[in-house]
């Protein structure tokens, strides 16, 4: 079949991506399977259906501070390590919490975002709105919540946008 024939069917195109299998018949999109750190993904369960997270408060003050030194040491693992000491944890607690380093952090933290942004509009009573007013409010109050965190976030997305990173 000549090229021509296949427009539109990927599945005939000659190199087309089909997903899984491969060399090591892994599907390579596959996300790590935590359940108490999401990925970002449309397809993901709604938080009502997981688990309680026991350690979600301590999740949070690790995860502020680690966004605080990102801004002067980076998104790493050296980071994580010292913010668990600045808030006392015990040595590998920090790695516990988040065992996908980074990744896991940012995660943690755009899950946590999502959900503030959801409970501030509807605190305002956005529903009353028309929905070009409800999406510029959830970006307003989602920018005004993370002011001042601008190098954190440079930073952030230099990380994510690496090869390595992508889905």
């Amino acid at each position: 079949a000549s090229f021509q024939n296949t427009v539109g069917r990927p599945e005939t195109v000659p190199g087309a991506i089909r997903g899984g299998g491969g060399i090591t018949g892994k599907d390579p999109w596959e996300a790590r399977q935590n359940p108490y750190i999401r990925g970002m993904s449309a397809e993901i369960p709604p938080i009502e259906a997981l688990p309680a997270d026991p350690d979600s408060e301590i999740r949070d003050r690790l995860a502020d501070v680690v966004a605080g030194e990102a801004s002067f040491d980076g998104w790493n693992r050296t980071t994580l390590r010292t913010a668990g000491r600045q808030l006392g944890l015990p040595e590998g607690e920090a790695e516990r919490l988040f065992p996908g380093g980074p990744q896991d952090i940012l995660a943690w933290l755009s899950e946590r975002s999502d959900r503030r942004t959801v409970e501030d509009m509807e605190r305002e009573g956005v529903a009353a709105l028309k929905i070009r007013d409800r999406i510029r409010r959830a970006v307003r109050l989602r920018i005004e919540r993370h002011a001042g965190q601008r190098e954190a976030a440079r930073r952030a997305l230099a990380l994510l946008s690496l090869p390595t990173n992508a889905p």
